[in-house]
């Protein structure tokens, strides 16, 4: 059975929603013909399989242009204090998005439509001579690209491993285009709500697909940036030479308890992706685990661009998001 669920959030708001789902008997079915929870890897094609017929899909549009105002409303000292060196901070504040807006065009002229954009937006895009301010152009007509997100346990009445599947798909190239982050945490737990010890069964994963324009270019594998007991994350550049950039993310994360036993009733899954708005300082996200709370925060020139909290049972129901 499939559970779908599509939000389009509106250009200039990120908003957290929590929502206790009405039906906690719904819980995920088996993929007959894929592989087995135990097997080492999966195709990209099997995640999206078991991906479509169980997970919530969610689709969120970048706020690149108040982000990136909030971030430059900061004082040098503010900046400093958030880490930022001082010619960081100086950099920051007066960073030139109309040469990076223009240079985005340039690099792009021809192949815009192909990548994605509109005819309207094509034409706004190419239009644009640097005489206005560029955040200003972009939020007018809001130009920008939607990011669409697909995550989910594997969870088959099994109460000693879970696997996290997700995959992420760019519906056009983002403007601004640096460093991007994946970051994943997690924590199981008893029937009495404490912690289990949980142990990788391999290591986790992130394929990112690239593409020039609409063309595929290949599968590029990243292993993971940060790792510990509890959360992974993972850092792939968004843009590269000649037009390339990371269109699809596919991945899982396998865990099983640590001497396999089998009390494993519940699970807090956190699931974050970060969208690098400004080439300076170097993105990270601090991935927190307490207790039976997971937390995800990126660094501040790193763009929430989704974050979600979800928390299940063993057999795939699910109780609760935020």
């Amino acid at each position: 059975m499939r559970k779908k669920r599509k939000f389009i959030v509106p250009i200039l708001i990120i908003a957290l929603f929590f929502t206790i789902i009405t039906n906690p008997s719904t819980a995920f079915a088996s993929t007959d013909n894929i592989k087995s929870i135990t097997d080492q890897t999966l195709e990209y094609d099997e995640i999206v399989q078991y991906l479509n017929e169980n997970a919530l899909t969610e689709t969120v549009v970048t706020n690149e242009v108040d982000y990136i105002r909030n971030l430059m409303s900061y004082s040098q000292d503010e900046l400093i204090k958030y880490g930022f060196t001082v010619d960081e901070a100086n950099e920051i504040i007066n960073y030139n998005y109309n040469e990076k807006l223009i240079e985005f065009v340039e690099n792009n002229k021809g192949n815009l439509d192909i990548m994605g954009y509109s005819p309207s937006e094509v034409n706004r895009l190419e239009s644009y001579d640097g005489t206005e301010d560029a955040l200003e152009y972009i939020e007018t007509y809001a130009l920008g690209a939607t990011l669409t997100v697909e995550w989910a346990p594997w969870l088959i009445n099994t109460t000693n491993q879970f696997r996290i599947l997700y995959t992420t798909t760019w519906s056009a190239q983002p403007i601004f285009n640096y460093s991007d982050i994946i970051a994943i945490g997690f924590v199981g737990y008893n029937s009495s709500s404490i912690p289990i010890g949980m142990k990788y069964d391999e290591t986790p994963s992130c394929n990112v697909q690239t593409y020039r324009s609409s063309v595929y270019l290949g599968t590029k594998s990243y292993s993971p940036d940060t790792v510990s007991n509890n959360s992974v994350s993972f850092k792939f550049p968004m843009s590269m030479v000649n037009a390339e950039y990371s269109k699809i993310t596919s991945g899982s994360v396998r865990v099983s308890t640590v001497s396999n036993s089998s009390n494993l009733y519940r699970m807090s899954i956190s699931f974050g992706y970060g969208h690098t708005v400004i080439g300076i300082g170097s993105p990270s996200v601090d991935i927190s685990v307490t207790g039976i709370n997971v937390s995800i925060a990126f660094s501040y020139t790193t763009e929430t661009t989704y974050r979600k909290l979800r928390v299940y049972t063993y057999n795939g129901t699910l109780v609760s998001e935020v």
